[in-house]
């Protein structure tokens, strides 16, 4: 970040403070200009994260400036209900909602920590990161990942006493999803060699 961005950034912010407070109050704090210490804090947020502080102090209530710890907590405060960040917009979801047995839950989960590993090890095995190969590749991984979770539903007892769903022991399902991801390397490894040629 550059430092007249930063300087403007932090200008900004002093603008918005003196709009809510009134210019003499935050002059009378901490004087005409920012000191050093706000542009050094505020060089070290996100542009959401001082976003945020602005809206929660908006609706805090408060009738004074804040400190520059105050207006950092503020910012970067992940989840608290004593803050209030003023009426938030929340997209209904749909009536056809997906419901999720423990075969999808477990397979996902799965999913997660072998994508996980895996990309870790080798950042472009599915190709680079965002682009429509890379996308490809995922969707193949996943369809061999719902094909396992199909399984270990057909594989699964039906509890008689509570009608739970009891999937296969975890030796098996580990075994079973090792292969599973080993199908969809070679599938991947398929395709990436199709879009090569």
């Amino acid at each position: 970040m550059t430092q007249d961005f930063q300087q403007s950034r932090t200008t900004e912010v002093w603008r918005r403070l003196g709009g809510m407070f009134g210019a003499d109050a935050v002059e009378r704090k901490f004087g005409a200009k920012p000191p050093a210490e706000w542009y050094a804090m505020l060089s070290r947020l996100k542009d959401f994260e001082i976003d945020r502080g602005l809206r929660r102090l908006a609706y805090s209530g408060k009738s004074y400036v804040p400190s520059l710890p105050e207006f950092t907590k503020l910012c970067r405060m992940v989840s608290d209900d004593s803050v209030d960040e003023g009426p938030q917009r929340f997209t209904a979801l749909p009536s056809n909602e997906a419901k999720f047995d423990a075969a999808d839950i477990i397979g996902n989960l799965r999913f997660l920590h072998y994508v996980t590993t895996r990309l870790s090890q080798e950042s472009r095995a599915w190709g680079a990161a965002k682009t429509e190969e890379q996308a490809e590749c995922t969707r193949i991984a996943v369809a061999y990942k719902n094909a396992w979770a199909q399984d270990m539903r057909e594989d699964s007892t039906i509890d008689p006493n509570t009608g739970e769903m009891l999937l296969p022991a975890g030796e098996y399902q580990h075994k079973t999803f090792a292969q599973a991801m080993e199908r969809a390397e070679e599938a991947i490894v398929n395709h990436r060699r199709e879009l090569a040629a």
